[in-house]
């Protein structure tokens, strides 16, 4: 990819940081500086800095594959003089380059690859999502389930790990999935969840207990 089809996926501004000290503005970011959405002005047509638009992620914007993507990024290129993390409200992320970075062939190939397809690293975002899962079980979803399970007067004596155990175990037969809503969080079905705590499928030939959605019973082809 070219220098003028890498631009369709950057948005030009310019650099504003306004020195206190000084009472003028600094138009030149320091190398390595963590800079702020809020020295970024957007309102320009032309620019020698550039905001990438698919890594862009917080709270309120985003998704996992932008964050994703973010990360591969200043992993690789965030010690390149002429790459910058931004930072804002909300927990909002970014990366701004200097157009001079756009001559190195190895940097084009990033928008090469999001052209074909829009994840940097597959593992990375597998990973990723992983994670955010896992703090959700701490955050929420192990105490809301567990009220859950309360409410339909089912009693529970482990809240460890065989408890974390009985949760994928649901989750897998009945085909009940994560859903990340956003870059930050996640959403499950806790209430059907509960509801299904005690409903193992079972073959119908032959009754064996099965372990994960459409499989095929171990001791016939039957699926549940």
């Amino acid at each position: 990819m070219d220098k003028e089809s890498a631009l369709n996926y950057l948005t030009a501004c310019k650099y504003e940081s306004y020195n206190y000290s000084k009472g003028t503005y600094n138009e030149t970011p320091e190398m390595g500086e963590n800079l702020a959405f809020s020295d970024l002005n957007t309102r320009v047509k032309t620019s020698e800095y550039y905001l990438i638009n698919f890594v862009q992620w917080g709270d309120y914007s985003g998704d996992t594959v932008s964050r994703a993507n973010y990360d591969t990024i200043i992993k690789k290129w965030g010690k390149n003089p002429l790459v910058w993390s931004v930072v804002g409200g909300h927990w909002s992320h970014g990366i701004l380059i200097h157009a001079d970075i756009l001559e190195n062939d190895d940097f084009l190939e990033i928008f090469e690859s999001i052209e074909n397809y829009p994840v940097l690293d597959d593992e990375h975002l597998t990973e990723l999502e992983l994670s955010i899962q896992d703090s959700a079980w701490d955050d929420w979803v192990r105490s809301d389930l567990d009220s859950a399970l309360d409410n339909l007067g089912i009693e529970i004596l482990d809240r460890g790990e065989e408890f974390e155990n009985h949760f994928y175990k649901i989750t897998s037969l009945h085909n009940i999935e994560y859903i990340h809503e956003d870059a930050v969080g996640v959403y499950i079905d806790v209430e059907k969840i509960a509801q299904l705590w005690d409903k193992i499928p079972i073959c119908h030939s032959c009754e064996d207990e099965l372990s994960y959605f459409g499989q095929k019973c171990p001791v016939c082809p039957t699926l549940f």
